[in-house]
């Protein structure tokens, strides 16, 4: 595992977890982002009778690879297992929600297929795959 998700530390309630991640890290303007877009992930869970929980913690997570430098993704991808193409290495920004998934679940241990799927935490691979 990365030395970048050295201070991603489990204590078992991994929304203070990754809240202090992203403190620890000095990503306090990513902290911000999450928590908004975590805000929004609730309201649409109640409208769509989702589990609310599930969609706050995928939502906190989607950026913890904001603190991997956008060349390094790559390496880092591979240091987790994670399959890298010829498009991630052309745009290694797409790796951020698989690199968040592997951190999130070998780092603090969640197994929530809902929160590390890649409709949850990696849309913009896809799309931006489909689309190049």
């Amino acid at each position: 595992m990365t030395k970048t998700f050295a201070a991603l530390m489990p204590s078992g309630d991994p929304v203070a977890d990754i809240t202090r991640f992203y403190q620890d890290m000095d990503l306090l303007d990513t902290l911000q982002h999450v928590t908004q877009v975590a805000a929004q992930a609730r309201v649409l869970a109640e409208q769509h009778n989702l589990n609310v929980a599930t969609a706050h913690l995928a939502a906190l997570a989607h950026d913890l690879a904001a603190g991997v430098p956008k060349a390094e993704m790559p390496a880092v991808a591979e240091q987790m297992n994670i399959q890298v193409d010829d498009a991630d290495r052309a745009i290694p920004g797409l790796l951020h929600g698989p690199i968040a998934a592997a951190a999130l679940a070998t780092r603090l241990e969640v197994h929530d297929e809902d929160i590390l799927n890649p409709n949850a935490l990696d849309a913009y691979r896809e799309l931006a795959k489909a689309t190049s």
